[in-house]
């Protein structure tokens, strides 16, 4: 019993530039989902092939690639000689570490990282001959042991291309502190591990004679609850399938044999455990032979039934998923994805790729829909998805115009699925983007009665699309004012550019906000943007302005009647005396005459005696006249 634990003195610098923007609620924490290799999360799906971000994994090819994992808001991915994480969300690289060792001989293909299992913080491994701990907050290598020195005598007397491949990613039991972990040179590996120290337990080896292809390459199976992956449960029986074309049951404490299965061809990567029954398909290359898709009773290792692919040679090159009652599984001979029955084997559907594809990947399901990718060298690097029912094509998106490359098993997570392309080195995340509505005014200020322009776009703003326009989508504007309710104005469609306008009068005058918003339509979310305008009163005009001016003047009084005007007369005349009698007229007079003298009167007397008397004369001498 050895266990390796490495000093943090002597760890490679790393690279950090991010930190993870959001959790994972429906994690894919190794290749096939979980450790039962069923390939289905109960997670939403793209339902478009809405590229939300691309990832510059760097330069490389032919690295069979793995299926990333996606745990805590990031994604795991494999760089050959290093190994990074990105925000599951933006796609902005949070760290790369790269791997310390190397293989002496071998081609650059030895060096390839063969899958990930992430558990409790931490990210598990294998590259090459080593077994990695990382930690997956910071990428920082926290644990290492060093398979090699269990290996078999002869493993380094075979040619090193014959040492090229891919193993597979580790199965990780929680339950049990316990890792497993299968090698291309035939050996599978039980190791505990605790705070940076790995423990070896056991290893199983299959003693076939080594081929091209090794032996032992595909992940193991851990038996627990499919519907978690985040705490795993073991039954105690650990299946490991071979291209030795052996199926094996392990006591998963000691490593004791229970039972094995030999299949008529090689299994190279892989089996599906559901309810008791495992399923896998076997691949017989360039012979003969028609290739076998088997079921199998997990417990006895009874066969349940048994389909013969339709043609010789080729076969099931991945394991399949479970999902729905079915199985989806591809075959690289005939370049067909197949849904069979769980029960019988029956095919239910299958879709035949178009340019003879290869079905490289295993199949992923989610959300009533199965993804695979593809490759072909007149088709380029392809991903399809398909109606998991009826097998209709869903959509499809062309990760590479050559396809001289591999592409993996699809993760998909929280509504968004990431696949990584060797041709090229783009990590792709698609699904549902954010978007971005803007509103404006062509005036902030206004005049009531004046037409308000309401001027908006909506745009893409994922990271892989950042400002594009989207057309044909609804917008709808409404109003508040202060203290008030939201009021619907109108809806309206955005045209090719993005773009929306509306003609808006104001019902009164005040300050008005006014909202834009999307409700959001696959796979474009939802999103809203405001914008502000004052309403004055209008300028008055002539007429409201004299009405103004006579609204504001006293009011003009009557005018007076003829007795009014009389009364008012005599009422500004001085007070009139009441007349006096006789007796004070008499007396008055008497008052006012002054006193004569005797010769005054007699001479009196005599001037009016003689006025008398002439005009007596005059009249008597009028009437001689006559």
């Amino acid at each position: 019993m050895i266990s390796l634990s490495l000093s943090l003195a002597a760890l490679p610098s790393i690279s950090v530039s991010a930190s993870s923007s959001s959790v994972t609620q429906y994690p894919w924490v190794t290749t096939q989902y979980n450790y039962n290799r069923i390939g289905y999360t109960l997670s939403p799906a793209p339902k478009t092939n809405h590229v939300l971000w691309k990832a510059d994994m760097f330069s490389y090819t032919n690295a069979y690639p793995e299926s990333p994992v996606v745990v805590d808001g990031r994604v795991f991915i494999q760089l050959i000689t290093s190994v990074g994480a990105f925000d599951a969300v933006t796609g902005e690289k949070m760290w790369e570490t790269n791997l310390p060792h190397y293989p002496e001989l071998g081609s650059v293909r030895d060096q390839r990282i063969s899958g990930f299992a992430v558990d409790k913080g931490v990210v598990f491994l294998k590259d090459a001959d080593w077994l990695y701990a990382l930690d997956e907050i910071s990428g920082q290598i926290v644990g290492q042991f060093n398979m090699s020195a269990y290996y078999r005598p002869d493993w380094e007397a075979i040619p090193s291309v014959s040492r090229t491949g891919r193993s597979a990613a580790p199965t990780v039991v929680s339950t049990r502190s316990t890792i497993y972990v299968s090698t291309r040179e035939g050996t599978l590996f039980a190791l505990t591990y605790s705070y940076g120290k790995f423990t070896l337990l056991w290893t199983f080896k299959d003693n076939r004679p080594l081929n091209s292809h090794g032996t032992i390459a595909a992940a193991p199976i851990a038996v627990g609850n499919p519907a978690s992956s985040t705490t795993w449960k073991n039954t105690g029986i650990i299946y490991q399938t071979s291209v030795d074309n052996n199926v094996y049951a392990l006591n998963a404490t000691t490593g004791a044999q229970i039972w094995n299965f030999t299949s008529i061809g090689q299994i190279l990567y892989g089996a599906t455990y559901v309810s008791g029954k495992l399923y896998f398909g076997t691949y017989t290359g360039t012979t003969a032979v028609k290739p076998i898709f088997y079921c199998l009773n997990a417990t006895s290792a009874a066969v349940i039934w048994t389909k013969e692919w339709p043609i010789t040679g080729g076969g099931t090159y991945m394991g399949p998923a479970a999902a729905y009652g079915m199985l989806y599984v591809g075959n690289i001979k005939d370049y067909n994805l197949y849904a069979l029955n769980q029960t019988n084997g029956a095919t239910v559907w299958n879709y035949t790729y178009p340019g003879n594809q290869y079905p490289y990947g295993a199949p992923s399901v989610a959300d009533g829909m199965v993804f695979q990718s593809t490759y072909a060298s007149s088709k380029g690097n392809n991903l399809y998805a398909f109606n998991a029912m009826t097998g209709a094509l869903v959509w499809s998106y062309q990760l590479s115009p050559i396809g001289n490359g591999y592409t993996a098993s699809p993760a998909i997570a929280d509504g968004r699925l990431y696949i990584q392309n060797d041709n090229g080195g783009i990590l792709y995340c698609f699904g549902d983007g954010p978007t971005t509505t803007s509103v404006s005014f062509i005036s902030s200020k206004l005049t009531l009665n004046d037409t308000a322009w309401i001027l908006g776009t909506l745009v893409d703003s994922s990271p892989a699309n950042v400002g594009t326009p989207i057309a044909g989508a609804e917008i709808t504007l409404t109003y508040t004012k202060v203290g008030g309710v939201s009021t619907f104005i109108a809806n309206v469609t955005t045209d090719s550019s993005g773009s929306f306008s509306y003609a808006w009068t104001p019902p009164s005058v005040g300050a008005y906000t006014v909202s834009a918003s999307f409700a959001g339509e696959t796979p474009m979310q939802p999103s809203s943007g405001t914008a502000m305008v004052q309403v004055e009163p209008a300028a008055p005009t002539k007429e409201q302005i004299a009405g103004e001016v006579i609204d504001e003047l006293p009011p003009y009084p009557q005018p007076p009647t003829k007795e009014q005007i009389a009364g008012q007369v005599i009422s500004q005349l001085p007070p009139y005396p009441e007349p006096p009698t006789k007796e004070e007229i008499a007396a008055e007079v008497i008052n006012e005459t002054p006193a004569f003298s005797t010769t005054e009167i007699v001479l009196a007397v005599l001037v009016v005696i003689t006025l008398l008397l002439v005009v007596y004369n005059m009249f008597a001498l009028r009437k001689l006249q006559k």
